[in-house]
């Protein structure tokens, strides 16, 4: 059994390694991992960075060649709809050199935009514009095979006619809509919409 000077010195003993034990603690523990955390969230931060700018430049990528498809489209069917609006405008007013040849042309113009690549999101709309070159076709024939012109039916047609047409460019803002493509029409009813930064004019 310890005397009491020797309970004393071992007590006094265990305190010192106590408080020895207390000041390496912190010494030893804390800095480190602290150093160790600032390193590892620099090393997230920067891999973040990389990661963002790698999705941007393929999101980039991929998407302007999708609207690029838009644009040929868009500039490929505006010209076959000014051919095909012009050759029925022609036969309405007597214009036209041969209403039989008007009507192989406008079979043409179908048969063209048939055959034209469209772009996702822009089906329906092009099956819209479709129905509005048959409407055409259809006046002129009615115009080139009918002897006696009946101006109630023609007027009927012509109706039709402008009834599809509105149901064709509502389709084409939806479309333009579905692919978030930013636009605005103007007073004069034309579109102006943008693609990649750069403007581009749909007429009527």
């Amino acid at each position: 059994m310890l005397t009491p000077a020797q309970q004393k010195v071992k007590q006094e003993l265990e305190e010192l390694k106590a408080n020895a034990s207390y000041r390496e603690h912190p010494m030893s523990e804390n800095p480190i991992p602290a150093k160790t955390n600032s390193h590892k969230n620099w090393i997230f931060a920067a891999f973040g960075i990389i990661l963002l700018i790698f999705s941007s430049m393929l999101t980039i990528n991929l998407a302007g060649p999708k609207n690029e498809n838009v644009v040929t489209y868009l500039k490929k069917e505006q010209r076959y709809q000014r051919e095909s609006s012009t050759l029925l405008e022609d036969c309405l007013e007597n214009r036209a050199p041969n209403l039989q040849w008007a009507k192989v042309k406008q079979n043409e113009l179908i048969t063209m935009l048939k055959n034209l690549p469209v772009p996702s999101g822009f089906r329906e709309y092009n099956q819209e514009l479709l129905s509005v070159f048959e409407q055409r076709l259809f006046i002129i024939t009615y115009l080139a095979e009918t002897k006696t012109i009946d101006p109630f039916l023609l007027q009927k047609s012509l109706i039709e006619l402008d009834v599809k047409q509105e149901l064709a460019k509502d389709n084409l803002l939806k479309a333009f809509d579905s692919q978030k493509i930013i636009y605005r029409v103007q007073e004069n009813r034309e579109i102006e919409y943008w693609v990649s930064g750069k403007s581009y004019l749909y007429e009527e």
